[in-house]
């Protein structure tokens, strides 16, 4: 989550609005409102190459969000 919260703050709103995102569906699936597989599907979603490709400016910012995403679908 760490990562996530360093994201938020990036300056770059498409990266900026998907750790938010991430943030809230963690948050959902910890409180237990989505299970962990709705969870998982929903992050995995949030990095879908074909949608994050069309935004992404900055591979470096896109490389760090995918890592700190996939990190928290793995605990999903």
């Amino acid at each position: 989550m760490t990562k996530l919260k360093e994201l938020v703050g990036c300056g770059h709103g498409w990266a900026e609005e998907r750790a938010m995102m991430a943030q809230d569906i963690v948050e959902q699936r910890n409180n237990g409102a989505i299970t962990p597989s709705e969870a998982k599907e929903l992050l995995e979603d949030l990095i879908a190459t074909d949608k994050l490709e069309a935004v992404a400016d900055n591979i470096q910012l896109k490389a760090a969000l995918i890592s700190a995403i996939s990190i928290a679908a793995k605990f999903a």
